[in-house]
């Protein structure tokens, strides 16, 4: 990618920047030796090449850490939020990081990005029967590892809500490469149980990331693959038509670290 181009993206690129900066200053601090907490962070379960359960986190996308102490019940492509301890006085391996003191926080429920042409695309961006409940915001974004990770609240806000997202192959913004996608909410018929109004949910964003629709491209030197999207959400209907509201801080990037050969 062209220096020209990364100042045009520079904005976008920011959370993955900082990201590839706490992956250097962590595996730097395994020489210097200290401890270092985290909480909350969100987290993908994955294995390694030798089958090793570790965990790909949102600070760290480029090494997966070792999770030995994470319980069986959860499995490879589970979305998670994590937190946990990195005492870097005290790892089994110079190959990889292990946690200690992990606690799983929260486990999302998930969906799989719905790729539409344009006429089927519409068909279910305005199906107002389907979709019935509104979204009144969104927190802020985190994509990592082919997964994207969000909060909403609902104007139902008591009810549990699954979401759809839908790309439109036919939504290209004229003059470039920036694509949308489209979440609306589907109720349950589940009673929040909760104190927080938000739901996490996790969007699972690997077909469209190894589509037509995305490209390779270098970050930092590193291999990864790239869409950019104008994110909307239903905000409302009329007249029977789902009504959308953009996302402020459009473009968003769409991000896979490439795999990697190792462990």
């Amino acid at each position: 990618m062209k220096r020209l181009e990364l100042m045009k993206m520079k904005k976008s690129f920011v959370v993955l920047t900082t990201v590839l900066l706490l992956s250097i200053s962590l595996w730097s601090c395994l020489d210097g030796g200290n401890s270092r907490s985290y909480a909350n962070v969100p987290a993908i379960v994955v294995l390694s090449n030798g089958g090793m359960v570790m965990l790909q986190t949102s600070y760290d996308v480029l090494h997966p850490y070792a999770a030995p102490t994470l319980p069986d019940s959860y499995k490879p492509g589970d979305y998670l939020y994590v937190s946990y301890t990195i005492d870097f006085d005290n790892q089994p391996s110079s190959e990889y990081l292990t946690l200690t003191d992990l606690r799983v926080d929260e486990r999302l429920e998930s969906s799989e990005a719905i790729i539409a042409n344009g006429e089927e695309a519409k068909s279910m961006m305005y199906d107002a029967i389907t979709y019935q409940d509104s979204i009144v915001d969104m927190l802020s974004v985190t994509c990592f590892g082919g997964a994207w990770f969000d909060g909403f609240r609902n104007k139902a806000s008591k009810t549990i809500f699954d979401y759809d997202m839908i790309f439109n192959t036919d939504s290209v913004e004229p003059g470039s490469n920036i694509y949308s996608v489209y979440i609306l909410p589907k109720n349950t018929n589940e009673v929040l149980n909760i104190n927080s109004e938000y739901r996490s949910y996790a969007f699972d964003v690997e077909n469209l990331l190894y589509s037509s629709y995305a490209k390779d491209t270098t970050v930092d030197g590193v291999n990864c693959r790239l869409s950019r999207i104008n994110v909307y959400f239903k905000s409302g209907a009329k007249n029977g038509k789902n009504i959308f509201k953009a996302y402020p801080r459009n473009p968003i990037m769409f991000l896979l670290v490439k795999p990697t050969s190792g462990l």
